[in-house]
């Protein structure tokens, strides 16, 4: 599938908006759609960043636009559907209400997990852990090898997920054990929609290929409701100000002095909320394009992450786009043979009598 480099091309030549939030970066976009309607050149771009804000509705309507006025983007139209498709199935899947796709048939501990999540939709918190607990306890422990590290288990580091690799592959959301990957390719992202979903290729267990999109980034829905308070927190500083000045308006009838000590402390407190409210704006930015991870606990098995997906394995957590290519299970202990004997080849094989001075 070929995405529309050229128009991110294009968008980029004309100005770089990268440095700025992702809010302003999309009203530009808008204001340069409403400006040239008929041209297709800002469509994916805005397209982009209302998938990075999980507007999927929007970003529906720019992508059709989109393919419309590119008619050769069509193919590539088509599979971002799927994906929008795919990540409202996997919102359902996380709050207990559905159930993913499989490629093979689901093991028991998988069941067990979307147990969890059902119980801990309606809190029932010590049922989602006991089951949770179980389904940890049964999955088997895959083995890793990447180029530059090698571990003896892998899990999403989002008990959620755990031992399963989220996957969107034919149009369709879907659970992969790590039991049943022999190898991935998950290439770096080269354009804004891949921090969003990770084009990728899997080689299965039973030597099949698959090529899909991991998804990058957790389910964010706190990101709204956190958008909603700051805006709420927003609009309760503009209306202590309004207060303040009433006050301060009232104080001028009697004292100067408290006047202007009063606006003075008003202007502080403004300044004071305008930098949180930008801190926390930076926050979100930084989760909706994977630049950084962060997890909270939710019971005794329960760890929610937000940002970019990450792996836990025995040796450290790793982003997604640093396991690029990676083996697992039979294929990263034949991989690591293969690295031991290219060591020995090039280093030569030990002499009768080498080492310890002894024959």
């Amino acid at each position: 599938m070929t995405t529309p480099n050229a128009s991110d091309a294009r968008a980029a030549a004309k100005a770089d908006l990268h440095d700025l939030p992702i809010a302003a970066r999309l009203a530009e976009m808008e204001r340069r759609v409403r400006e040239q309607p008929a041209s297709a050149e800002h469509r994916w771009p805005l397209f982009q960043l209302l998938c990075v804000t999980e507007q999927w509705a929007r970003a529906l309507v720019q992508l059709q636009a989109h393919a419309q006025l590119a008619p050769q983007d069509a193919q590539a139209a088509q599979a971002y559907r799927d994906l929008i498709r795919a990540e409202r199935l996997r919102a359902e899947v996380v709050a207990g209400r559905a159930r993913p796709g499989f490629v093979f048939d689901a093991p028991r501990w998988a069941d067990d997990l979307l147990e969890a999540l059902r119980a801990a939709s309606i809190g029932r918190r010590d049922e989602a852990d006991r089951v949770r607990e179980r389904a940890l306890d049964q999955a088997p422990l895959v083995a890793g090898r990447a180029p530059h590290s090698a571990f003896d288990w892998i899990a999403d580091s989002d008990s959620r997920f755990g031992p399963v690799c989220e996957i969107v592959t034919a149009g369709h959301y879907r659970w992969l054990p790590f039991s049943d990957i022999a190898a991935w390719h998950v290439p770096r992202p080269a354009r804004l929609i891949d921090l969003v979903w990770a084009p990728c290729a899997v080689t299965l267990v039973d030597g099949g290929a698959v090529r899909g999109f991991m998804p990058a980034r957790y389910p964010a829905a706190d990101d709204a409701n956190q958008a909603n308070q700051a805006n709420q927190a927003n609009q309760a500083n503009e209306t202590n100000e309004t207060n303040e000045t009433n006050e301060t308006n009232e104080t001028n009838e009697t004292n100067e002095t408290n006047e202007t000590n009063e606006t003075n402390d008003a202007h502080e407190t403004n300044a004071h909320a305008d930098r949180g409210a930008a801190d926390a704006a930076r926050e979100i930015d930084a989760l909706r394009v994977g630049h950084r991870t962060t997890w909270r606990e939710a019971g005794r098995t329960g760890v929610i992450a937000r940002g970019r997906k990450t792996w836990s394995t025995s040796a450290g957590d790793y982003g997604l786009f640093e396991l690029e290519r990676c083996a697992f299970g039979a294929a990263a202990r034949a991989a690591g043979a293969a690295d031991g004997a290219t060591h020995d080849a090039a280093h030569g094989a030990p002499r009768e009598g080498d080492g310890d001075g002894r024959a």
